[in-house]
C-alpha cells in the first residue's frame, strides 16, 4: 500500500511497507480504519494459520474450567471417558481418580501426568486449572 506524505510543501510518494523513520502519514479516516481492518484480517489469518490443526477447545470446556469445576472432570467429560476407562488408561484406582476429580485427596505430580497422558493433553492443561 502506498500514501502521499505531506511533510514538505509538495506531497511525497512513500511505500507503506518501508516509510523513513520518524515519518508522519496523513490519511482520511476512512483509510486509516480501512487499513486497520485489513492489518487485522491479516493478524487474524495468520493465527489461523499457525494453530492449524491444534485442537480448538470450546467455549462451554472453558467456561466450565474457568467457574472451578475439576480440570480432569471437565477434560475426561470432554474426551468421552467414563471414570473407568480414564482410570484403566492412566493405570488408577476408579476410587483415587474420583477422589481428585472431586478434590478430596491431594493429587501426585505422577497421577497427573498419566491422567494427562491419557487424555492427550499437555500437563499444564490440567495444572494451570488447579487451585
Amino acid at each position: 500500500m502506498a500514501v502521499f506524505l505531506f511533510l514538505h510543501p509538495a506531497p511525497q510518494y512513500c511505500d507503506l511497507s518501508h516509510p523513513p523513520n520518524g515519518t508522519k502519514i496523513v490519511m482520511s479516516r476512512t483509510t486509516y480504519r480501512d487499513s486497520l481492518e485489513r492489518a487485522e484480517d491479516a493478524a487474524a489469518t495468520a493465527a489461523y494459520a499457525r494453530t492449524r490443526g491444534e485442537e480448538h477447545v470450546p467455549l462451554e470446556l472453558v467456561k466450565r474450567l474457568d467457574a472451578g469445576d475439576h480440570p480432569v472432570r471437565v477434560w475426561r467429560e470432554h474426551r468421552a471417558f467414563t471414570p473407568e476407562q480414564l482410570g484403566a488408561k492412566a493405570a488408577l484406582s476408579i476410587g483415587y481418580l474420583s477422589e481428585i476429580e472431586a478434590g478430596k485427596k491431594p493429587r501426585s505430580i505422577k497421577a497427573i501426568r498419566a491422567i494427562a497422558g491419557a487424555l492427550k493433553l499437555d500437563l499444564d492443561d490440567l495444572t494451570g486449572w488447579l487451585k
